[in-house]
């Protein structure tokens, strides 16, 4: 019996100390992580103007856009000043939009340590707007408007020419 039990002691101490596939860790912390991506996020933000590429109203999710009210090279576009529109987001958290001859001029900044939220101040309020998709190529952001938060709209934003 005593035999038995030192065998299966034996099998056990053996299996524990054959695994060699176990590697140290080198996770950083959860807040170093967030701190990258937000300078991740504000390289590409300020890296260059951007421009519409589209804006639908009433947005409900992916699959229903909501109306479009620009679509950059459409023929009928309902609002055609969005044509001229240059947002320019500068690393010192201000940007400067242009729409034809009116130019507005804010502040900027990223909610919290995660890049989900954009919110620019302007002289009359602060737009929130919910990041969906941002890289070197798009910025996407949904936005609550009106007297309720039910209504959205759905901005496609891309490096401007």
């Amino acid at each position: 019996m005593k035999t038995r039990f030192y065998a299966a002691l034996i099998v056990v101490v053996l299996a524990a100390c054959t695994k060699t596939n176990i590697t140290p860790s080198n996770n950083l912390s959860a807040s170093s992580d967030d701190l990258s991506s937000v300078s991740k996020a504000e390289a590409t933000l300020t890296a260059h103007p951007w421009m519409y590429n589209a804006f639908y109203m009433n947005y409900i999710d992916k699959n229903h856009m909501g109306d479009p009210l620009y679509v950059r090279g459409a023929q009928n576009n309902q609002d055609q000043i969005l044509a001229t529109d240059r947002f320019t987001f500068k690393t010192n958290h201000h940007f400067v939009q242009t729409e034809g001859n009116y130019v507005y001029k804010g502040t900027w900044h990223f909610s919290g340590n995660v890049p989900t939220t954009l919110f620019m101040k302007y002289d009359w309020g602060t737009d929130e707007d919910s990041i969906v998709n941002l890289d070197a190529g798009h910025l996407n952001f949904i936005q609550s408007f009106g007297y309720h938060n039910d209504d959205h709209s759905y901005t496609e934003l891309v490096p401007a020419k």
